[in-house]
């Protein structure tokens, strides 16, 4: 069914459950429903959205079943089912129409199928884990409102999703702040594409081999949507371009451009700022005209690599521009830190964002002491804050880091794995590892809670462009954050300097092992 569409009735769903006592969780995986609500009267309702009855249910019975296998407890529960379709005549039974499902009509048709206690806080748990225990000394990263704001970021908002489901001419600009959901437009605008047009062959392309599989995952299921890297569109197209050198890749796009016949209906660009422009002038010449166009998405202020020149790679082009103005990822606390680091990278929306817990900087003499230092902090975490491994990233500045915090982290019997971009085929978000990587190789990521390490390798801004790309590491990395944000440092630099210059309740100051509590 159309993003847009689905969103709505989502949403209306969401509010006649509520409203009738039910206690609702959006999982949000092509796995397990769109829906389940559960209620000590009514039992356990899963809903699914389908284009067809018949496949519907069948779908939902699935993914029912691996509801099971991960809450064993609602197993000897009966479940009721629930299919809203546009090809529905009626609503009565599994089935319901979409004008029932937004006006709430589909309650009528539910039986009272009851649940004990046990089971509904076995549901809650698993969707909605909270834990609080009080700990002596260095517990900041105990964070209350992290739930509600997941909430906020699960579905798409109406200026995403009329972007998502607009038409393209030619080419399409998405851009806004980090977290404002750019990357999650662009694979719904790549699934209702897909949808609409079962026949059309899209292609969905990235910077960095380690965000390939995070964006498979979000378009899980859809044949015709491919995702590509540039080499792999290189080698896809049969064509040499070069990944490395820009002169090199001006003069091998020069050669093969008109060799390149369209082969795409569509495609969508993530991180668009980081492509040469070459590479782009080579992508849209393989695009089919009067179909589903271009949509490049990106922010000028996290380019790692190189500052896209729009006039140079869109020449010719007629471009639109869509500005996306909310920020939904990081809290207004991180984004207040972020945008400290310097006044060209202050985030445009950061009063929009929501509120959340102060940013923690953290002192150690080494980076041995700053391993030990994450490590402590990332035990409290699992053992208080009910979250789990795979919710955190430790990010690191320099990529010779990485060895000594995953030592450190390991040193620590925390299960912890490193992610590096040759070995981007084996990267699995839900790996129930804290994820080591470099900042490059985190953009299009994003983790609950993050520790920034190497704050202090960050070069001083100077006006050059090597200082500004190390500086907007700084702030790419900060971002990946969601709820809560740790910055390491064992040396001074002037970013340093004006994020310790914040108020108390933007920033927390420890020092290691000083605050930390002792070990039992």
């Amino acid at each position: 069914m159309a993003t847009a569409g689905s969103t709505a009735i989502e949403e209306a769903l969401s509010t006649h459950l509520s409203s009738a006592g039910f206690d609702v969780y959006w999982p949000k995986s092509e796995g397990l429903p769109a829906v389940v609500a559960v209620d000590k009267v009514w039992g356990v309702l899963v809903i699914d959205l389908a284009d067809d009855e018949a496949g519907g249910l069948v779908e939902l019975n699935r993914k029912l079943g691996r509801l099971r296998m991960d809450i064993p407890e609602i197993s000897r529960v009966p479940a009721q089912r629930l299919v809203v379709t546009n090809g529905a005549a009626v609503t009565g039974g599994q089935v319901a129409t979409v004008a029932d499902a937004l006006g709430g009509v589909f309650l009528n048709h539910l039986a009272r199928r009851g649940m004990d206690e046990d089971a509904r806080r076995a549901v809650s748990a698993h969707f909605a884990p909270r834990l609080s225990i009080d700990v002596p000394r260095r517990d900041p990263l105990f964070d209350e409102g992290a739930t509600a704001r997941a909430f906020q970021r699960l579905v798409l908002d109406e200026e995403q999703s009329e972007i998502a489901c607009r038409p393209v001419e030619d080419v399409l600009l998405l851009t806004g702040p980090p977290g404002s959901g750019k990357t999650l437009v662009l694979a719904a605008r790549a699934k209702w594409l897909a949808s609409q047009h079962p026949g059309w062959r899209i292609g969905l392309l990235c910077y960095n081999r380690t965000l390939v599989p995070y964006l498979e995952s979000l378009v899980w299921g859809h044949a015709n949507i491919s995702v590509f890297t540039v080499g792999r569109l290189a080698s896809f197209l049969r064509v040499r371009v070069s990944l490395s050198d820009e002169e090199q890749a001006e003069r091998d796009v020069a050669r093969v451009l008109k060799e390149i016949r369209p082969v795409f209906d569509a495609v969508l660009i993530d991180e668009w700022q980081d492509f040469m422009d070459a590479w782009t002038r080579l992508i849209l010449a393989a695009v089919r005209p009067d179909r589903g166009g271009a949509t490049l998405g990106g922010d000028p202020k996290q380019a790692l690599y190189r500052d896209v020149d729009r006039d140079v790679a869109l020449a010719g082009r007629k471009v639109e521009v869509a500005t996306l103005s909310k920020p939904y990822r990081s809290t207004r606390q991180i984004l207040d830190v972020t945008s400290a680091l310097d006044p060209t990278m202050d985030v445009d929306g950061k009063e929009q964002a929501p509120d959340g817990e102060p940013v923690d900087l953290v002192w150690a003499e080494s980076v041995e002491g700053i391993a030990d230092a994450v490590a402590k902090d990332i035990q409290m975490i699992l053992q208080i804050d009910g979250r789990k491994p795979q919710d955190i990233g430790v990010l690191v500045t320099r990529k010779w880091d990485m060895g000594r915090v995953l030592y450190g982290l390991k040193k620590a019997g925390i299960p912890a794995g490193a992610v590096y971009p040759n070995k981007a085929a084996e990267f699995d978000l839900a790996n129930p590892v804290v994820k080591v990587m470099t900042v490059h190789s985190a953009k299009g990521y994003e983790f609950d809670v993050v520790f920034l390490v190497g704050m202090e390798h960050l070069t001083n801004p100077d006006g050059s462009d090597r200082a500004s790309r190390e500086g907007r590491s700084g702030y790419v990395g900060s971002t990946r954050a969601k709820d809560q944000l740790v910055l390491t440092y064992n040396k001074e630099n002037v970013y340093l300097d004006r994020i310790r210059a914040l108020p108390h309740e933007l920033v927390r100051q420890w020092v290691w092992p000083d605050d930390y509590p002792e070990e039992d």
